[in-house]
C-alpha cells in the first residue's frame, strides 16, 4: 500500500459465521477476532467506542469481561468465486423549495440505503453454494459407500438475514497496518449465472443491507489497523 492506494484485487469478500456467545467474569476476548457488541456493563471491560450492536477488532487479549458484558464472535469464510465488489449507499431527500428560496432547497431524513454486487467466477466452494442454495430449490447428492446408493438433501429456497464482510484492503494484511472493512447484515435479492464458450462461467449476487440481522448486530464500517490474532 502506498499513499493509502489499492489495487482493486486488495479487496476480498467473506460469508461471516456467529460463534457462541461469550459473557460475564468468565469470558476472554483474543487478538485478532472480530466480535460484535451484544450487551455492556456498567463497568464494562469490553474496549470503548463500538456501542451495542456494532463490531470490532479486537487488537488487545482481554482476560475476563465485567459481569454484564456479552460479545459474539465472527469467523470468516472467504467467498471464493468473487472477483469485483461494490457497495452503494445513498440518502432520501424530498424537494422543499419554497417562494422564499432563490435556489432549490431539499431535505433528508438521513436514512441511508446501502445497495451491493458481489461479481465473478461460478466455483464450488461451500459458501457459494449455500449462496446459490437461496434462489434454488436444490438437491444435494453426495457419494455413498461402496454399492450403496448417493445420499440425498434437500434444500428448499430461502431469504435469511446473514453476515458478510468486506475488507476492501486486506489481502496479505501485516500487523499495523491500515484496515478498511464493511461488515453488514445483508438480503440477498438477485442472483444470475451465465456461461460464454472462451469464458469461465459466471456467478453474480446483489444484495441489500439491513438495518440489523435480527439478533441486534448493525452494519459497521471499521476504520482502524491490521491485528493478526496472536500467536
Amino acid at each position: 500500500m502506498a499513499n493509502g492506494k489499492t489495487t482493486r484485487r486488495d479487496a476480498i469478500a467473506y460469508s461471516l459465521a456467529k460463534g457462541t456467545v461469550i459473557t460475564g467474569i468468565t469470558g476472554a476476548l483474543a487478538k485478532g477476532v472480530w466480535y460484535y457488541v451484544l450487551t455492556r456493563d456498567a463497568s464494562s471491560l469490553i474496549p470503548t467506542g463500538p456501542s451495542i450492536g456494532r463490531a470490532f477488532l479486537c487488537s488487545k487479549a482481554v482476560s475476563a469481561l465485567a459481569a454484564g458484558d456479552s460479545v459474539v464472535p465472527l469467523t470468516t469464510s472467504k467467498l471464493g468465486f468473487v472477483r469485483d465488489k461494490t457497495l452503494d449507499a445513498t440518502k432520501t431527500s424530498v424537494d422543499a423549495t419554497t417562494d422564499i428560496d432563490d435556489e432549490s432547497d431539499f431535505l433528508s431524513d438521513g436514512l441511508v440505503g446501502k445497495t451491493g454486487t458481489l461479481n465473478g467466477m461460478d466455483t464450488n466452494d461451500s459458501p457459494t453454494v449455500a449462496l446459490k442454495a437461496q434462489f434454488y430449490h436444490t438437491i444435494k447428492a453426495t457419494a455413498g459407500g461402496e454399492g450403496e446408493a448417493d445420499a440425498l438433501v434437500e434444500t428448499e429456497i430461502s431469504t435469511p438475514k446473514q453476515l458478510i464482510m468486506i475488507d476492501w484492503s486486506g489481502r496479505e494484511p501485516v500487523e499495523g497496518e491500515p484496515l478498511d472493512v464493511d461488515i453488514m447484515p445483508v438480503l440477498f435479492t438477485s442472483a444470475s449465472q451465465g456461461a460464454s464458450y472462451g469464458a469461465v462461467k459466471s456467478l453474480n449476487f446483489n444484495f441489500q443491507v439491513v438495518s440489523d440481522d435480527g439478533a441486534g448486530c448493525k452494519p459497521t464500517h471499521y476504520n482502524g489497523l491490521f491485528r493478526d490474532v496472536a500467536a
